[in-house]
Parts: structure tokens; sequence; C-alpha cells
């Protein structure tokens, strides 16, 4: 997801430096918005789906075999 989120602003910034009068604050917010990302985006957001990942994990209940499906073999 990052990727993409990062794609997308390349993108835009790449779109705005074609423009005959691009605007300098447009193409600095851009980066900054990269910057921002790069630099938190392994804290902010994969940190917490590393977390409900293995909260899933832990909360997933166990299933064990009804004792009619065991047969005991003599």
């Amino acid at each position: 997801m990052g990727t993409l989120i990062k794609n997308a602003i390349n993108t835009a910034y790449s779109l705005e430096i074609q423009k005959e009068n691009s605007r300098e604050n447009t193409l600095r917010e851009l980066k900054q918005l990269t910057n921002l990302i790069e630099a938190d985006w392994a804290f902010e957001v994969s940190c917490e789906a590393g977390q409900n990942l293995a909260l899933n994990r832990f909360n997933k209940p166990t299933l064990i075999p009804a004792a009619e499906d065991i047969k005991v073999r003599i």
C-alpha cells in the first residue's frame, strides 16, 4: 500500500513539473508528503498492521476433533 501511495505522489509530482506554470508550493508539499510517508510508514501503519495480525492469530480458536470422529484401533 505504501508503494502505491508513493507512486501516486510521484505521478502527481511529475504532472505538476510538466505544467507550464507549475507551482513551487505544490511541488514542495508533494516532496514533504513523500518524506513523511517514508519516515513514518513503518511505525504508524506497518506496525499497527503487524500487531493486528498477531492479535488475530492469538485469538484464533483451536479446532479439535469431536469424540465420535476419533476411532481407537486395537
